[in-house]
C-alpha cells in the first residue's frame, strides 16, 4: 500500500514534523556553526513545541495554531528574543501550513530532468515517511528503489534546525545520483543502487554537489530552499561511505583538471567553464547503460591520473567520443 499523502492528520508524528517545518519556515532561521544565542533559543522553543506526545486528537492547522500560542507565551518570558529577532518572531505568530519540502522538491526534480534531457523525471513522486527518533545523526535520509520509479525521503522525529538545512542536499543527491542512473550490471543487495560504488555514491556525489551550488542561485529556486537553509558544509561533507565518496570525489577533480588543461591549451576563457563542463559531461555517463562495474574501473582511474581515461573524458566532452568508449 502506497503512504497516505503527507502530512496525515492520523499520525501525530507526521503532523508534528508538518508543523516544525512551517514553524522553521515562517521563522527564516539561517543555520550557522555558530547560531546566535536568540537562534537558537527560538529554535528550541519550536522543537519543544511540536513534540508528538502533544498532538494526539488534533490536525495540522490546529496544532500549528497551539503551538504559535505556545511560542507566543514563551516569547512574552522573554522578551529579549523577540526584540533581537522582530521578523521571526513576527512570522511565528501568523505563519500557515506550508509543504516546503514537496515544493522544494518539485523544483529540484524538474531542474534535474532539464539537466538530464529528461522531462519523465519531472513527474516523478517523493514518498516521504516520519519515523521515531533513532541514531541517525542528521535524521534525514534519502534513498530510491532500483525500479528508479520514485524518491523516498525520512525524517524522524529528531529533526532539529540544523538537520532541516540537509533537505535540500538530500534530494538533490538522491535524483542527481540515482534516478537517471542508466548503468547494468549488479546493483548490491536488497532495493538499494549500488551502496558502496564509487561511480554512483561518489563520483555523481560531486556533481550533485556542483549543480545544486549552481540551482541555489537561480531565481526560480529563491523560495524553494527551505527558510533559506542550504548548508554549503553540509554539501562537501564526508558521508558514511569515505572510501567511496574520496575516491570518486578525486576521480571527478582529475577530469576538472584535464578539461581546464584543454580549455588553455585552446585558449578558451575558464572561469568557471571547466566545472560547468566537467559536472554536465558526467551527466551523460550516468545515463549510459554501461555495466556499474565498469563505471568504477573507470573511476579508480582516473583518479589514479590515468592519461588515456582522462584524454577519453575529455574527448567525450566535445562530442568526439561516446560514454562506452570511456568505459571501455
Amino acid at each position: 500500500m502506497p503512504p497516505e499523502p503527507w502530512p496525515n492528520d492520523d499520525d501525530p508524528w507526521q503532523v508534528a514534523v508538518a508543523v516544525r517545518i512551517a514553524l522553521f519556515d515562517a521563522s527564516r532561521l539561517f543555520p550557522s556553526s555558530q547560531p546566535s544565542k536568540e537562534h537558537a533559543q527560538l529554535a528550541n522553543y519550536i522543537v519543544w513545541s511540536t513534540d508528538a506526545e502533544e498532538v494526539y486528537g488534533r490536525g495540522f492547522a490546529e496544532l500549528l495554531t497551539d503551538a504559535q500560542r505556545q511560542i507566543e507565551r514563551d516569547l512574552q518570558a522573554h522578551p529579549k528574543v523577540a526584540q533581537a529577532l522582530p521578523d521571526e518572531t513576527t512570522g511565528l505568530r501568523c505563519a500557515d501550513p506550508v509543504d516546503v519540502v514537496g515544493d522544494l522538491y518539485e523544483g529540484l526534480r524538474r531542474l534535474t530532468a532539464d539537466a538530464y534531457g529528461r522531462p519523465g523525471i519531472a513527474g516523478l513522486p517523493l514518498d516521504r515517511f516520519v519515523v521515531a527518533a533513532g541514531d541517525r545523526q542528521n535524521h534525514v535520509t534519502g534513498r530510491v528503489p532500483a525500479s528508479r520509479s520514485r524518491v523516498m525521503l525520512k525524517l524522524d522525529l529528531g529533526l532539529d534546525l540544523t538537520s532541516f538545512s540537509r533537505v535540500a542536499w538530500v534530494l538533490a543527491h538522491e535524483l542527481v545520483c540515482h534516478v537517471a542512473a542508466g548503468h547494468t550490471g549488479e546493483h548490491g543487495q536488497g532495493d538499494d543502487i549500488s551502496k558502496r560504488q564509487f561511480f554512483e555514491e561518489g563520483f555523481m556525489n560531486r556533481t550533485a554537489a556542483t549543480l545544486l551550488m549552481r540551482w541555489r542561485e537561480l531565481e526560480t529556486m529563491a523560495g524553494l530552499v527551505p527558510a533559506g537553509h542550504l548548508s554549503v558544509t553540509e554539501v562537501f561533507a564526508q558521508h558514511s561511505r569515505p572510501e567511496a565518496m574520496e575516491a570518486g570525489r578525486a576521480a571527478w577533480q582529475e577530469c576538472r583538471v584535464a578539461v581546464g588543461r584543454d580549455l588553455r591549451r585552446r585558449r578558451l576563457p575558464l572561469a568557471d567553464a571547466a566545472e560547468a563542463i566537467t559536472a554536465d559531461a558526467t551527466l551523460v555517463l550516468n545515463l549510459s547503460d554501461d555495466d556499474i562495474r565498469r563505471k568504477d574501473r573507470f573511476v579508480s582511474r582516473a583518479r589514479n591520473g590515468n592519461v588515456d581515461k582522462l584524454s577519453k573524458f575529455v574527448q567525450l566532452t566535445k562530442g568526439k567520443v561516446t560514454p562506452r568508449d570511456v568505459f571501455a
